[in-house]
């Protein structure tokens, strides 16, 4: 999507879909993962965890990088400390224009989605989860029942079987 709105100098239809993005990461992905991430389900989820956001976070920062230049260069700047890349400026194994060694976000080309990594059932089978959540919360919200008691079960009937 990004790459064919920006060879249409569509630009203006890539930037509420980036803050749409960013708003359902740290809704959803860095909400219910904050317990994996912080540690508190074993040292291997927690990097797994961790590992998953890094990526994200740094696909990210070059996707935005054309719209706001100077966020993601501060960004890039610091999460380039991070990777094994970092501080191999001399060594012809990595690329010049690589994630880390580049000096600039914006000397790093566009990524392109890979079909490989795409779950068309994990995304379906999310979608209903986010579903749920935001019925439930709506129907906590209409009973006046506050968000941080736990309840004692929720039922989710769901249309499809592999949406379970």
């Amino acid at each position: 999507f990004v790459h064919q709105e920006m060879q249409a100098y569509r630009l203006y239809t890539v930037v509420p879909r980036l803050v749409e993005f960013i708003d359902e990461l740290t809704k959803w992905y860095v909400r219910l993962n904050r317990f994996r991430i912080k540690g508190e389900m074993g040292d291997g989820d927690a990097l797994l965890g961790l590992n998953v956001l890094y990526q994200v976070l740094t696909t990210m920062t070059i996707i935005m990088a054309p719209f706001t230049p100077f966020f993601s260069e501060y960004l890039y700047q610091h999460l380039r400390k991070l990777h094994p890349n970092y501080g191999s400026v001399n060594s012809p194994a990595v690329a010049v224009d690589s994630f880390g060694r580049a000096d600039s976000v914006h000397y790093l080309i566009l990524p392109v989605a890979s079909e490989a990594q795409l779950n068309p059932r994990a995304e379906a089978r999310f979608k209903t989860l986010q579903v749920a959540v935001t019925l439930a919360r709506v129907a906590r919200e209409r009973r006046h029942i506050r968000n941080n008691l736990p309840l004692k079960s929720v039922v989710v009937v769901a249309a499809k079987a592999e949406d379970e």
